[in-house]
């Protein structure tokens, strides 16, 4: 099932905002992760926790305690000082890991890897890749195969000769009269109307700054498919004082195989932790020199175009609703043609902003997914804090935080922008941190918003000549964008 993103204006309808633009589910899908994930709110809401890492140092080798980490920290002083002076013996492990080659890009996941890699936004790299197209340098951009077809196999030592004249010492390790078609690359089942994106062997002059890193980024990826594993030793060596356990890993490459072809990626979190292990034999005992360390807990990440892509694609996992779950299982939110488009669609609008690599939730994009919940008012209770999450209680003349004594400044009055707001006014903003109809200033119609930092922002509602046209030009763009004809190019399906 394919989604398509329409605009239609709201209805003026209990529960909803009359004026502003419906985006359709599609839309609210993406801004409600992005609201879960990135909400502004959380992040200022956030306050650090401390935790202690019991470790200990045993030849020069950093171990682990086994267990969790410590929110008190007079449990793991207690295991320090049960341990400390006391001799530490080992044990130790190895197997052999192997990592298989990467697979072709389809084009959400060559948009994924650019913005990852380089930053570039999914629609940079969608007309880069369309640019190459055009070019007659890669095959078809807008799939969703990771996959070519048998009849390519034929094609693909002839492509690997054409591309030596720029990839020579990439491609000398490779004996192109027996690539490895395993059925990571060649799969007729996993192949629709295209195959995986590949370069078609043409020598590109000329290009710009963008479209070289996608053509690097197709043509390395499409080297690599074809390389060795990559083969690791995982060494595991345990330890243990007075029944405490602990733990260090190790891991040597063995094979680079086709990680050679990637200097530059950044190492997952378990290599980071990895280390250069000595020589040690099973049942060997020391002295060790055991610690204690401070930590703090972090906030919740933002999202960034490479992780939003990836949550579109798999949106199932953010829709509570059963059948809309089960509707978005294959193909989630868009195609990989249209996703880039409703990322800039939501820029556009202001629904969702850029800070560096970083996509933001806004206010705007907040109230259009809390107006779409089925939340209600509890009237028991004010609302909470937008600073600090905490109780909001009514005082003699405003609303304030429960938290003042500890130093939350945020206070709501009553008056605001020469509107009275009733005590159900001031809850709907405190809880659903909109209100549900407009309110005049300065005789027009204007929606108030609680900020997520806490100031009431009015919010003009487009007059429905305007909102006509707006919905009239986003529909004549989306049928000349479904319009465009593309050639169909060297190695298109």
């Amino acid at each position: 099932m394919k989604w398509y993103c329409h605009l239609q204006p709201f209805a003026d309808t209990p529960g909803q905002l009359p004026g502003l633009l419906s985006e359709g589910r599609g839309y609210r899908l993406i801004c409600g992760p992005l609201r879960k994930r990135i909400n502004q709110s959380i992040i200022l809401q956030f306050r650090p926790q401390s935790f202690w890492e019991l470790t200990t140092r045993y030849r020069e080798v950093v171990f682990k305690y086994n267990g969790q980490r410590f929110e008190q920290p007079e449990k793991a002083q207690s295991l320090l000082d049960k341990i400390t002076r006391q001799p530490f013996i080992t044990g130790i492990a190895g197997k052999e890991s192997k990592e298989q080659p990467p697979q072709l890009f389809d084009l959400t996941t060559l948009q994924c890897e650019v913005n990852k890699q380089h930053g570039l936004s999914a629609a940079a790299t969608l007309t880069a890749t369309q640019n190459l197209y055009e070019a007659k340098l890669v095959t078809y951009q807008r799939t969703d195969s990771r996959y070519l077809s048998k009849d390519l196999k034929s094609r693909v030592p002839k492509i690997m000769e054409q591309l030596k004249a720029m990839r020579a010492e990439q491609i000398a390790p490779l004996n192109l009269a027996k690539l490895p078609f395993t059925t990571r690359i060649i799969d007729d089942t996993k192949v629709t109307d295209h195959h995986a994106i590949i370069p078609t062997g043409v020598r590109p002059r000329n290009l710009g700054v963008h479209d070289q890193l996608v053509y690097d980024a197709i043509t390395t990826q499409f080297i690599a498919a074809f390389y060795p594993v990559c083969v690791k030793h995982v060494t595991t060596v345990d330890g243990i004082s007075r029944q405490v356990k602990f733990q260090a890993k190790g891991t040597q490459v063995i094979e680079p195989g086709w990680t050679i072809l990637f200097p530059k990626k950044k190492m997952s979190q378990d290599a980071a932790d990895d280390q250069a292990l000595r020589a040690f034999t099973k049942g060997e005992a020391g002295p060790h020199e055991p610690s204690l360390r401070e930590g703090k807990t972090k906030p919740p990440s933002h999202f960034t175009e490479n992780l939003l892509l990836g949550a579109m694609e798999a949106a199932g996992k953010f829709v509570e609703d059963d059948t809309l779950r089960e509707a978005l299982k294959e193909r989630g939110i868009g195609t990989p043609a249209t996703r880039a488009a409703i990322i800039e669609t939501l820029l556009r609008r202001n629904y969702i902003q850029r800070e560096k690599k970083q996509l933001r939730c806004t206010d705007m994009g907040r109230t259009l997914i809390e107006h779409s919940s089925t939340r209600r008012l509890d009237p028991a209770r004010w609302g909470s804090c937008p600073l600090c999450g905490k109780e909001v209680i009514k005082g003699n003349r405003a609303y304030g935080c429960s938290g003042w004594a500890g130093g939350c400044p945020f206070v709501l009055e009553a008056e605001c922008k020469g509107v009275t707001l009733t005590p159900r006014q001031v809850q709907t903003l405190l809880q659903l941190r909109v209100l549900q109809k407009p309110v005049r200033i300065e005789n027009e119609p204007r929606i108030f918003i609680l900020s997520t930092q806490g100031l009431i922002m009015d919010l003009r509602l487009p007059s429905s000549d305007r909102q006509k046209n707006i919905v009239k030009n986003e529909l004549v763009k989306g049928q000349s964008s479904n319009l465009s004809r593309f050639p169909r190019g060297d190695g298109g399906k």
